[in-house]
This record gives C-alpha cells, sequence and structure tokens, in this order.
C-alpha cells in the first residue's frame, strides 16, 4: 500500500517541482552568474552566525567566559538573534533549492543536509522552551557555581539559591535539588553543542551541493502551455520581403552612420554601379542579423512551440532564429554569434524582441552590395506585427555604437503567400557555385565554377581564331 501511495504521489511531486523551477524568480536565480553567489555567501554568513551566537552560549556553560553573567539571562539575550539568523538561513536555502529543485529534492546530501537543518531548528525550539521554563520557576534561579570559599569553579556548576531551611529534611532536599540542576546543566551543555554541530554539518552539505553551478532545466510543455499557442496572432503561411520598400529606404532613411561608416558606404555604391559589388554575402556565411530582416530577398516562416517563436529563412541552407518567449533573460556572459542571442515577450498581437551578443563581424547593410561591420556592441530591438490581413511589419531600432551616430529606427515590410507552390524547399547556397557533371566512372559529381571575386561567373575563354 505503501508503495502505491509513492507511486501515486511521485508525479504530483515531480509536477510541482517543475513548476517551482520554473517560476521566474528560480530561473533568474538559475541564469545571473552573480545571483546565485550572493545568495549563497548570505546563506553561509547566516549558518556562521547561528554556530557563533550558540558557542557564545557553550563557552559560558563551559564556564571559560563571560561568568559574570547568569547563564539564564545570556541565552535569553542571544537565543533570538540565533533564531533570525536560523531564518535567514532557511530562506536563503530555500531560494537556492527552487533554482534547480527538480536535481536538489532527490540529491542524497541535500536531503541529509534538510534533515540536519531540521534537528537543529527542533533542538533550538527544545533549548528555548526549557530556558524560558526555567526563567518562570519562581524561587529557583541560575547563578554563577560558587565553590565553599566563594570562588568561581574552573568549569562550574549550577547553584541553587534556595531559602535555607533548618533539619535533615532540608539539607536533602538540597541535595537533591542540586542532583536535578546538574543533570539539568548536563543537558543545556548537550544541547547547545548540538545546536552548534547541526549547523555546520548542514553548511557544509550545502557547500558540498552548491560548489557546482545548477543544470538549469527546461520543463516539458504542459497541455495548457499547447492550447495557449492559440490564442497568438496567425503567423501561419510563407512571408515574402517587400524587395521595393527596402530599396526605397536606403534612399529615404538611410542610417546615421558615423564619418568612417559613411565614407566606405559611399565608396562601395560606386563599385557596385561600376558593376564590381563588394563581397558582403560570401563564403555561405548567414546574413545575420539585423541583415537578414533588413535586406534579405527570400522567403521566410515562422514556428510557434510554448516558450519560442523560430524563424526559418529560405536563404543560407534554411538557416533560423530562436526567440525565447518562456521569461528568461539574457546569459551574464552571452557566446557571440550570427543571430544573436533573442529572448522576446508578447504584448498583446505585438511580438517585442531583444537580441544581444552578435557577432562584430557581422554586418549592418543596407543592401546586398552596401554595409559595414558593426564592430561589436550592437543591439537590436524588434516589434513584428501584422499591420493588416496579410501584410506584416518588422519595426526595429539598431543600436550599433561604433558605426551609428544614433540609434537607427526603420520598418521592413512582409507580404504572405498562401499557395502551396511558393511552399520553401531546401536552398543550399554553395550549391550554386557548383556544376553538375559526371565523372569518367559515370558518376554524379559537383565540378567547381570559376567566379569572381564579387561573385560574378569568370566569363569563359573565347575560342581561338583558326
Amino acid at each position: 500500500m505503501a508503495l502505491e501511495l509513492m507511486a501515486l504521489e511521485a508525479p504530483a511531486l515531480d509536477g510541482w517541482l517543475r513548476w517551482l523551477q520554473a517560476t521566474p524568480f528560480a530561473t533568474l536565480i538559475a541564469e545571473n552568474d552573480n545571483l546565485f553567489p550572493f545568495i549563497e555567501s548570505v546563506h553561509v554568513v547566516a549558518i556562521a552566525l547561528v554556530i557563533g551566537t550558540i558557542a557564545i552560549v557553550d563557552l559560558r556553560l563551559l564556564g571559560l567566559a563571560s561568568r559574570d553573567r547568569a547563564a539564564g539571562r545570556l541565552i535569553g539575550e542571544v537565543l533570538p538573534y540565533t533564531w533570525a539568523a536560523f531564518g535567514v538561513a532557511a530562506i536563503a536555502g530555500g531560494l537556492m533549492f527552487a533554482s534547480n529543485a527538480t536535481t536538489y529534492a532527490y540529491n542524497f546530501y541535500f536531503q541529509g543536509k534538510l534533515l540536519l537543518m531540521g534537528l537543529a531548528g527542533l533542538n533550538m525550539a527544545i533549548f528555548h522552551l526549557f530556558t524560558a521554563t526555567g526563567r518562570q520557576g519562581g524561587r529557583r534561579r541560575l547563578a554563577g557555581p560558587m565553590d565553599r570559599r566563594g570562588g568561581v569553579r574552573p568549569y562550574g556548576r549550577l547553584h541553587v539559591a534556595l531559602t535555607p531551611p533548618d533539619g535533615l529534611c532540608s539539607w536533602l532536599r538540597r541535595k537533591i535539588e542540586e542532583g536535578r540542576m546538574r543533570l539539568g546543566l548536563e543537558r543545556l551543555r548537550l544541547g547547545a553543542v548540538l545546536l552548534a554541530v547541526l549547523p555546520a554539518l548542514a553548511g557544509a552539505a550545502q557547500s558540498a551541493e552548491t560548489a557546482k553551478k545548477p543544470v538549469v532545466i527546461n520543463p516539458p510543455p504542459t497541455a495548457q502551455d499547447w492550447a495557449d499557442l492559440a490564442k497568438l496572432p496567425d503567423w501561419s503561411g510563407v512571408w515574402n520581403p517587400k524587395v521595393t520598400d527596402q530599396d526605397a529606404q536606403v534612399r529615404t532613411n538611410p542610417p546615421p552612420w558615423n564619418a568612417k561608416a559613411a565614407a566606405k558606404i559611399a565608396e562601395m555604391f560606386e563599385e557596385e554601379k561600376a558593376g564590381r559589388p563588394a563581397p558582403i554575402f560570401v563564403d555561405c556565411l548567414p546574413e545575420a542579423m539585423p541583415s537578414w530582416m533588413l535586406v534579405t530577398h527570400n522567403a521566410m516562416e515562422f514556428l510557434f512551440t510554448p516558450g519560442r517563436v523560430t524563424i526559418l529563412g529560405e536563404s543560407d541552407g534554411n538557416r533560423l532564429r530562436r526567440i525565447y518567449t518562456d521569461g528568461r533573460s539574457h546569459p551574464e556572459d552571452p557566446e557571440p554569434t550570427f543571430h544573436g542571442h533573442s529572448i522576446g515577450r508578447w504584448e498583446g498581437d505585438t511580438l517585442v524582441v531583444d537580441t544581444v551578443a552578435i557577432m562584430p563581424q557581422t554586418y549592418l547593410a543596407v543592401s546586398e552590395a552596401a554595409g559595414v561591420p558593426n564592430n561589436g556592441d550592437m543591439r537590436v530591438i524588434e516589434r513584428i506585427h501584422l499591420a493588416a490581413p496579410d501584410i506584416l511589419h518588422d519595426d526595429l531600432e539598431i543600436i550599433a555604437p561604433n558605426i551609428l551616430t544614433r540609434p537607427w529606427k526603420t520598418t521592413r515590410i512582409y507580404f504572405r503567400q498562401r499557395a502551396r507552390k511558393f511552399d520553401i524547399v531546401e536552398g543550399v547556397c554553395i550549391q550554386g557555385n557548383y556544376a553538375e557533371r559526371s565523372d569518367k566512372d559515370g558518376n554524379a559529381v559537383f565540378v567547381p565554377i570559376a567566379r569572381q571575386p564579387w561573385g560574378n561567373l569568370v566569363a569563359p575563354d573565347a575560342p581561338k581564331k583558326k
């Protein structure tokens, strides 16, 4: 029966752990390289404070410090700080647990740490109750242990101050009471030592557990996550860029180039007029961001899945963009890539996308023959939305401080094609650099085609005159 209950409860527990780990604050802690170590530091300091305050009580009970102060009074003054530190340690530990709940919950060391912390808290509660009862003991009071000559004994004991009666019965009563108090003293000492040892062991277990940064888990989507996709706007179909508008924007809304970039762009336009366009997009490297959205002549399509929007492009071997909509933030130190790291959020029917970590070598291009490398620190903010049932606008704000004098705002227009003949097919850009031929054995092979540096075919040699 117990096994059956465990089997029933495990899925519910796993679901709760996945929910906890997917909450925004847990994701933030797991992905932020500074926040997790900060919380861990607070956790360790709080445990150290618990141990330190208990050590003060230990030294008093052992007669090694604060012998001029009553033990009960000292305990009453110190214990609130112990409880406060214990609470901070528990809260900080809970935050760290949430960042990787699905792993920690089944980790042996974490389970041992949780048990030790629980025992420590229980021991503190018993200790607190015992001292509180002692302070309410009427005629009984906690006093500094004295020998018969009035001196403080090296390791001390509890002396019970009672109203001194006469007779043998009183003497026996005093001895019995003294024995009880000695037993109480030993219990206090044992409790104090355990209170110091248990949090220390728990802290060691925590340090061992958090030595490595927690692994961030992408939780599996739920049925509700899939159902929520139906609430998003319809971006199905194939979207083609409005190339005439791209060309018009070069004249009516050019980027605010700095002097060096403007001179280079002017030179590239002259070379294009002369039939020598600059080799910007060569060697099958991606058009990259933001040039893909700015100057592409090829179609693209959108794929909605829980927590992500994927843009699939026809050019560059069906390259794609991943836009994460699951609430994550950018990595603290992301690896630069051609398309950068993109996170998005829905504002009504508008997808707001923030892209960073774009490789400095990628171009900010205004045409397929004019553009300059962004040289780093570029950021692209997009607002993608339907302007009409079959018209999509991408409103871009491009921040490139090394080549622009100010942020550049521009819009690119795409129109929808639903006819099946416009479906995107496989495109491999380097395939165009080869001709399909047969070798001497009759095998189908690719043969390189001679081209100019800017991509044009090399004219064949003229036949020799006879």
